[in-house]
């Protein structure tokens, strides 16, 4: 999550947005994860051509997908068949417990731990190594932080925008800007921002704990940025509180005619049915409409609930992706 602007690629898809493009790049060991040994015989050029031709293709059929979560980490590695379509091949899913209570380098130490395993299970299933692949992660929303910035962006420059966009987004995590990573997306107005942040320190972890393994680093996002880009087809074209609810607490947004018009985290939020009036509390501190009709779009990693909801408004239970299931 690099400080730039979404003229990279979005954060999220609006309703004529397109999907959200890689975020992340980094320089991974691409050796062959079988050396030659140092007295075998001299190959041919045409060997070793046809061997980097076969790794190379290895890497582009095959992708790892992790998410770090404040209670387990799950990691799963994807091929691409024949019919180009995407397959998972293999999922590993370790429990983080108490150590999420040391923060996210403790979660990435489970990670760590999860993508090993992975990696023999590969050799094991699949026959070869995930070495110099891809690798996509996903943080549980309590390691990010959301905020939607209201600025102008017409009356300033790039870099202008990006440091008061940067500094709104040190407020909401306390912390200075400059220690920040920020990613933002401009609203159609042109008149606010919605940013993502992350500690720079934090993703210099990630980074290291993805190379540990011979991956390369392609993107790194917040959970809710990953559902609500997986769920676009399913939200209604109106006002809604869009609502991922996990074991730390629920993050939480309004949308207003499809883009995101403020995103709170709510700690040890786990009841859904509370969200109408979080929602409705949130809205007027922001100074919006609190009295028009609201849908609300739960995913609550597990399958929907059979209580009754309040009725205040209409109820849509969003299907829980893998990761999120829990132990």
């Amino acid at each position: 999550m690099s400080q730039r602007s979404t003229e990279d690629g979005v954060l999220y898809q609006s309703t004529a947005a397109r999907a959200a493009a890689p975020e992340l790049t980094s320089t991974a060991d691409t050796r062959d994860a079988t050396p030659v040994a140092a007295d075998a015989p001299a190959a041919p050029d045409g060997f070793h051509a046809m061997r980097a031709a076969r790794v190379a293709l290895r890497r582009l059929r095959c992708r790892v997908l992790a998410y770090v979560g404040t209670h387990h980490v799950h990691v799963e590695l994807r091929t691409l068949g024949r019919s180009l379509r995407w397959r998972n091949v293999h999922a590993v899913r370790q429990p983080v417990g108490r150590m999420a209570e040391s923060g996210l380098s403790a979660a990435l130490a489970v990670l760590d731990g999860a993508l090993q395993e992975l990696r023999i299970a590969a050799a094991r299933d699949v026959g070869a190594d995930f070495g110099g692949a891809r690798c996509e992660v996903i943080l549980a929303d309590a390691w990010v932080a959301y905020d939607v910035v209201p600025v102008d962006l017409a009356m300033l420059s790039p870099a202008l925008a990006q440091r008061a966009i940067a500094a709104a987004m040190g407020d909401v995590l306390g912390a200075p800007a400059e220690t920040l990573s920020v990613r933002w997306q401009r609203r159609r107005d042109g008149r606010g921002a919605f940013g993502m942040a992350l500690r720079t320190d934090d993703l210099a972890l990630v980074r290291q704990t993805v190379a540990a393994q011979r991956l390369r680093l392609s993107g790194v996002t917040g959970e809710f940025v990953a559902v609500l880009n997986r769920q676009r087809a399913e939200l209604p074209s109106g006002r809604a509180v869009v609502a991922v609810v996990r074991a730390a607490g629920t993050q939480l947004a309004t949308l207003v005619g499809g883009e995101v018009a403020l995103a709170q985290f709510e700690t040890g939020l786990g009841d859904a049915s509370a969200l109408p009036e979080v929602a409705r509390r949130a809205l007027s501190a922001r100074g919006l409409e609190v009295t028009a009709a609201m849908d609300y779009c739960v995913d609550a990693g597990r399958p929907a609930p059979t209580v009754d909801m309040p009725a205040a408004g209409v109820w849509h239970w969003l299907a829980a992706p893998a990761w999120a299931h829990a132990l």
